[in-house]
């Protein structure tokens, strides 16, 4: 009898702690897999990294201090929100647009 692969999906919540075990973490292939899963969540990181400036002033991620990774996971979780709304935004508009659309007299399908 054969035996197959279980594929395990990893679900992660945007916490603060789930995003400082991601950026922060040792490069594992669990954390790439991690990577590969939640791609919105990693550009989110990617993003913020780029302007973040550590409270403790540390220029090395080696010299963050525990403040410095939270100030940074709450850095990306306002990204993720904003960018959220921002879809969520576009996508009501879009589907109102359509309904207006629809229901223009004019309007032939």
């Amino acid at each position: 009898m054969r035996f197959g692969y279980i594929l395990a999906f990893i679900v992660m919540k945007s916490t603060v702690e789930n995003i400082k075990n991601l950026w922060f973490g040792a490069d594992t292939p669990i954390r790439q897999y991690k990577i590969k899963l939640h791609p919105e969540l990693w550009a989110a990181c990617q993003r913020t990294s780029h302007d973040f400036n550590p409270p403790s002033g540390a220029t090395h991620l080696d010299d963050y201090r525990k403040s410095d990774k939270i100030a940074f996971a709450k850095a990306v979780l306002n990204d993720l929100n904003q960018n959220r709304s921002v879809r969520k935004t576009s996508a009501y508009e879009l589907a109102y647009s359509g309904i207006l659309s629809a229901s223009r007299k004019d309007y032939r399908v």
